[in-house]
């Protein structure tokens, strides 16, 4: 039987040709519609969902609306499968951010953890109720999800989603305008959710300016006015330590002066703080000789290999990973020639991961 179809193939060597044509095309057309993935989805039945509400807002209000989420997010799963939820609001302390991964950067950030138990519905479509709960009832927060579970930690590499695309060079305001088009374009792609700018770039302050040639009329110094500024807003103990020694049992107390935070409601009652002369003589109200304005400012910066860099992430849903990067990477395509010299972009995250793996597959095929 092997004879005759090896003859069958010598006589007509066309036939071969159309074989081999017919399996190549079979691959061709398998590679360009089948789903393309990095790993399989892992499920442990862990969710790590970061805020972040309005820029400026303080740790009790953000708190606030953490206790409303919690609640939300306690509405959608069932009691019988919900292990524990727990809340991490504001930045850790800047010893512990070198064991504790975190992209929060102030007051204003948090995450929620949730931990389900055995038996549970699949984790990804809780999530997906999740973000339509959040965009329904709180739509001015930024909200994704981060890997929670070791295997999605490893696949992210590092990052804090499945895309991180970063903007790297000097061209601030021009790197800036592109990743803020980006997520414009990006939130348009289906199965693009999560999509936000990671920096805070609008923190809201105030800025005050001292006359230093009134002052110095007036007698009064730029440490003159920052020490009482510093007694004001926080106590007497960050300029210089007071002790009271107890005549009983000897023991020595620090003592604090501190203005109730309650009363400081205005920009005005900052004004009429009082500051005495180093030198001696009356007190001037600070309105007199300094200025108060508000400002915005960055409250975080990034950088890649000391470059100011600017990063958007993003998840996906109900599409597979390839399909999504290969409209993300037409976009950032658009986007590269409208960068000014010496700028870069750059994909991180499973997607670029899963390209650098399916290149390396594609030239040892090649190759062997």
């Amino acid at each position: 039987f092997q004879g005759k179809i090896l003859r069958l193939f010598l006589r007509r060597g066309i036939l071969i040709v159309l074989i081999l044509l017919g399996i190549v095309a079979t691959g061709l057309f398998s590679a360009k519609h089948l789903k393309r993935e990095f790993l399989p989805l892992t499920d442990a039945g862990l969710m790590s969902l970061f805020l972040r509400v309005p820029e400026g807002t303080r740790i009790e209000d953000t708190g606030r609306v953490f206790a409303e989420v919690h609640r939300e997010i306690r509405a959608i799963i069932p009691a019988s499968e919900l292990e524990f939820v727990a809340e991490n609001i504001g930045a850790p302390y800047s010893v512990n951010q070198a064991w504790v991964p975190t992209t929060a950067v102030g007051s204003y950030d948090g995450e929620i953890l949730v931990q389900l138990k055995k038996g549970h519905q699949p984790t990804a479509g809780y999530m997906a109720r999740v973000r339509s709960m959040l965009k329904e009832k709180f739509p001015t927060l930024q909200s994704f999800f981060r890997p929670a579970d070791a295997t999605s930690q490893t696949l992210a590499s590092g990052s804090p989603t499945t895309f991180e695309v970063r903007f790297v060079g000097r061209d601030v305001p021009g790197n800036v305008k592109l990743a803020k088009e980006l997520v414009e374009r990006f939130k348009k792609v289906p199965g693009a959710v999560d999509v936000t700018l990671r920096e805070v770039l609008g923190l809201p302050e105030f800025y005050l300016e001292i006359d230093r040639i009134k002052a110095a009329q007036l007698g009064i110094t730029q440490q003159d006015a920052v020490s009482s500024l510093l007694t004001f807003l926080g106590s007497g103990g960050s300029v210089s330590s007071s002790f009271w020694s107890d005549p009983v049992n000897g023991s020595s107390y620090e003592v604090q002066i501190l203005a109730p935070p309650a009363k400081i409601d205005s920009s005005e009652m900052l004004l009429q703080l009082p500051i005495r002369p180093s030198g001696g003589g009356e007190p001037v109200l600070l309105g007199v000789f300094a200025k108060l304005s508000e400002r915005k400012n960055p409250a975080s910066v990034s950088r890649s290999t000391l470059l100011p860099t600017y990063t958007v992430v993003g998840n996906i849903q109900d599409r597979d990973l390839g399909a999504v990067t290969t409209d993300l990477e037409k976009i950032l395509e658009d986007l590269r020639k409208q960068l000014k010299p010496s700028n870069r972009i750059e994909l991180a995250g499973q997607a670029a991961l899963m390209r650098s793996a399916y290149s390396e597959l594609l030239s040892g095929l090649v190759l062997s």
